[in-house]
C-alpha cells in the first residue's frame, strides 16, 4: 500500500514567492527578503460635465502605479548593502549627484508559486528605481532581528 500523499487543508492560505530584482549589477541576493507589498494599479478618472444633465461622467485619463515596499533582513556585518547602493545610483547624498534613469531603472519579477516550487503567476515589473532605504525602528525592548524596509517608485506593470 503507497504512503498517503500530504494534503494542505488551504493550500492558498501561504503563496510561496519567488523575487527577482534586477539591480545595478544584475540581479541582486534577494534571500533575504521577507515581506513585499505588490504595486498596486490605480486608474486616474477626470470627471466631465455634460451640458444640463443632473450628474458628471467620470472618464479614465490614464493610471498610475503604487510603490513596491519590500522587508529584507539586515546582516550584522553589513555585507547586504545593495539598496543602499543602488539607492546612491539614483541620487548620492554625500556628493549631491543626481544619477540618470538609464543607470538606475530596473525590473523586477515576482513569481507565485505551487507547492512544487514552479511558478504559476509572474508579475513584471519596469521602471523600477528605489525612493527610500530605512530602518524603521530600533526598540530596546523587543527582541527582534533588525529589518530594512526597502521602497521602490515602479513606472508600470507590464505583465
Amino acid at each position: 500500500m503507497p504512503a498517503p500523499t500530504a494534503r494542505p487543508v488551504n493550500a492558498r492560505a501561504t503563496f510561496m514567492w519567488l523575487l527577482e530584482l534586477e539591480g545595478p549589477d544584475g540581479f541582486v541576493d534577494v534571500a533575504l527578503v521577507q515581506s513585499i507589498k505588490i504595486p498596486k494599479q490605480v486608474a486616474k478618472k477626470e470627471e466631465l460635465s455634460s451640458g444640463g444633465l443632473p450628474f458628471n461622467y467620470k472618464i479614465t485619463v490614464g493610471y498610475e502605479t503604487e510603490n513596491l515596499v519590500l522587508k529584507k533582513l539586515m546582516p550584522a556585518d553589513q555585507r547586504d548593502d545593495w539598496a543602499w547602493n543602488w539607492f546612491k545610483q539614483a541620487v548620492d547624498p554625500a556628493r549631491l549627484r543626481l544619477g540618470k534613469p538609464a543607470e538606475y531603472f530596473k525590473r523586477a519579477n515576482i513569481h507565485l508559486l505551487d507547492n512544487d516550487m514552479q511558478p504559476i503567476h509572474t508579475m513584471t515589473f519596469e521602471g523600477v528605481s528605489p525612493e527610500s532605504v530605512d530602518i524603521p525602528e530600533l526598540d530596546a525592548k523587543k527582541k527582534a532581528v533588525l529589518m530594512e524596509e526597502v521602497e521602490f517608485s515602479v513606472t508600470r506593470r507590464i505583465q
